[in-house]
C-alpha cells in the first residue's frame, strides 16, 4: 500500500492538469473578448450600409440641385431672350410713332408739287365720296398711279379718323341685311375688286370688315391701301 500511494499521487497530478485545461478552455470561449467578435463585425456592416445609404442621398441632392440649376440657366436664358425681343420691340414701336409724328407734321406741299398738268384722274380735295372711290378704284385698274400729292392727303386724313377711332369699334348689322369679313389682302388689288364685283360695293346697307395685312406680298400694295384708306374716308 505504501508503495502504491504514490502511483495514485501520480495518477491524480495529470486528471488536475487535465481538469485545468478543460477549465481554461472553458474560460476562453466565455471569455468578454471573444463574445464581442460577431456584434462588432454586424455593427461595421450597418456603419457601411448607413454610409452608402448617405452616400446615395447626397448623390440625388446634387442630382436634383444640379438639375434645379440648368432649369434656372435655361429661364435666365430665356429671360435674356424675351428682355432683348422686348427692347428690340420698344425701339421698333417708338421708330415708326417718329415717323408717324414726322409725316403728320409735313405739308403736303413738302411731299409733292401740284399734280402734272396732263393727269386727267381723280383728285382728291379733302372730301371723300363713293363716287371719288369707284372713280379711284377704275383709274388704278388701268395701271395709273394717284399723284403722290393726293395719295399722301389721303393717308394723312385717314390716320386722323382712325386716331379719334376707338380701338373696340361695335358694328350694327343692317337688318335683314349681312356684314362682310374679308381675310388678307396681301397687295392683291384685282382679288379685292373681284370681292366688290361679287359681293357689292361697300355701303351702308352692305358693310365690310378687312381684317389687315393691307399690303405686301403683292405687287398692288400702294392700289389696295389707297381704295381702302378712300372707303374708310368715305363711309367711315
Amino acid at each position: 500500500e505504501a508503495q502504491k500511494q504514490p502511483r495514485i499521487e501520480e495518477t491524480s497530478q495529470p486528471d488536475m492538469a487535465l481538469n485545468t485545461s478543460a477549465s481554461s478552455s472553458d474560460q476562453a470561449s466565455s471569455s468578454p473578448l471573444r463574445s464581442l467578435r460577431w456584434p462588432t463585425t454586424r455593427t461595421l456592416m450597418q456603419g457601411q450600409l448607413e454610409v452608402q445609404q448617405l452616400k446615395d442621398k447626397l448623390a440625388d441632392i446634387e442630382a436634383q440641385h444640379a438639375s434645379a440649376t440648368a432649369a434656372a440657366e435655361q429661364q435666365r436664358q430665356e429671360m435674356d431672350s424675351l428682355k432683348s425681343q422686348l427692347l428690340e420691340s420698344t425701339m421698333e414701336v417708338q421708330h415708326l410713332q417718329d415717323k408717324i409724328t414726322e409725316m403728320q407734321d409735313m405739308q403736303v406741299t413738302d411731299l409733292e408739287i401740284e399734280a402734272d398738268a396732263s393727269y386727267d384722274g381723280p383728285h382728291y380735295t379733302g372730301s371723300c365720296t363713293p363716287d371719288f372711290c369707284q372713280y379711284l378704284m377704275t383709274y388704278q385698274t388701268h395701271g395709273y398711279l394717284l399723284p403722290k400729292k393726293y395719295a399722301k392727303s389721303i393717308i394723312l386724313d385717314t390716320i386722323s379718323l382712325l386716331k379719334g377711332t376707338s380701338t373696340l369699334v361695335e358694328i350694327d348689322v343692317p337688318k335683314e341685311g349681312k356684314i362682310t369679313v374679308c381675310g388678307d389682302i396681301h397687295g392683291q388689288f384685282y382679288d379685292l375688286l373681284k370681292i366688290f364685283y361679287l359681293n357689292n360695293l361697300p355701303s351702308e346697307q352692305n358693310p365690310y370688315v378687312f381684317n389687315g395685312d393691307f399690303v405686301d406680298r403683292g405687287h398692288f400694295s400702294t392700289e389696295v391701301v389707297l381704295t381702302l384708306f378712300a372707303w374708310k374716308l368715305a363711309l367711315p
